[in-house]
């Protein structure tokens, strides 16, 4: 009985930590995870906090011209971040360095792979004062605010550094459960909201214009199964404005289990595609028109983000008008079907 007992105190106190975070359950040196990359357009669950909650990503579909990013933990090698003694890579889009003790977790700034040769990749160093990433302990509920500087360089526009600032907040603002694809199922998640916002400037033919960087990252973790996150949906963005304007954004949305065909490209393997269909005004407010290449009339199927089928009409035809006024806001799938040939057409709807 005193052996039940014991074990019994010991698996409810072992629930019990694992729903916090603390230094002896972050990430180590040398582990690493195979993350699948899943359609960007699917829905960050922001609203879905509190406690026990359900995020429901079963049906998520994959990015079409991706498939996996290899996330790993390695020891610090960039000399740009000294104080740093670990960093956590995801090859081609961000690099984060960081350090920590028993009270929390301190980042000395990040290398973002921008992809995008307008503006090539830039990195923020907070080497003046560091940023607090998370208080050790830390479960649902948790809070905090934090003040940063340091040098923000890029190739392009600010090669020599420049001064930058910002804040971020980390907060553990849910608790609940994960379900990924072929009904994976977790339920004992916590889950970790970033938010961060740097400025800088730049100058560009002897004019100084502002840059903001924003961040927003949503990682949700069993600390049972893993120290790394099974699913997280990061959303960064750079924007300039003044002698010329640079609005770049990317989001990147992975997955510890391997997501669905992507709605983009599903069934259209053994179908010859149609040319020229478009729908216009595309964004849509409240109706679009349906122009191309349509002989006869055609079947219209509307898609939402995860794959379902919304909306259908049957003998539609070049110039039909198409009310989505009952939609909500966001990116959706039109798909038409002629005469055994197909097109998807992407729409967003203001």
């Amino acid at each position: 009985m005193k052996l039940t007992l014991l074990f019994a105190f010991s698996c409810s106190f072992f629930s019990i930590f694992s729903q916090s975070f603390t230094q002896l359950n972050e990430p180590q040196i040398g582990e690493n995870l195979t993350l699948y990359v899943c359609d960007e357009t699917f829905s960050n669950h922001d609203s879905d906090n509190g406690d026990g909650v359900t995020w429901d990503f079963s049906s998520i579909t994959a990015d079409a011209s991706q498939t996996t990013k290899a996330l790993s933990v390695e020891s610090n090698s960039n000399i740009s971040y000294a104080t740093s003694s670990m960093s956590t890579s995801i090859p081609s889009f961000l690099d984060t360095y960081w350090s920590s003790d028993v009270n929390g977790k301190t980042s000395q700034g990040f290398v973002y792979y921008t992809n995008d040769n307008s503006i090539g990749d830039f990195e923020i160093v907070f080497d003046s004062d560091e940023e607090k990433v998370i208080n050790y302990p830390s479960t649902l509920g948790a809070s905090l605010t934090d003040n940063f500087t340091g040098t923000f360089t890029n190739a392009q526009y600010a090669s020599g550094g420049s001064s930058c600032s910002g804040t971020i907040t980390s907060e553990i603002d849910a608790r609940g459960t994960l379900i990924l694809p072929g009904n994976n199922t977790y339920t004992n998640v916590l889950r970790h909201k970033v938010t961060e916002t740097t400025t800088t400037s730049i100058t560009v033919f002897f004019n100084t214009q502002p840059v903001t960087v924003n961040r927003v990252q949503y990682d949700y973790y069993d600390l049972s199964i893993s120290t790394l996150a099974l699913f997280s949906h990061i959303d960064i963005s750079y924007n300039t404005t003044g002698v010329f304007t640079i609005d770049d954004q990317i989001t990147l949305v992975l997955s510890s289990v391997a997501p669905g065909t992507p709605v983009s490209t599903a069934s259209l393997n053994e179908q010859k595609q149609l040319s020229l269909i478009k729908a216009f005004p595309n964004p849509v407010k409240n109706s679009f028109e349906l122009k191309g290449d349509i002989v006869g009339s055609s079947e219209l199927h509307i898609i939402d983000p995860n794959g379902r089928e919304i909306m259908s009409y049957q003998d539609v035809n070049t110039g039909e008008v198409i009310n989505v006024s009952d939609l909500l806001p966001g990116v959706y799938y039109v798909r038409v079907l002629n005469k055994g040939n197909s097109s998807i057409i992407k729409i967003i709807i203001e």
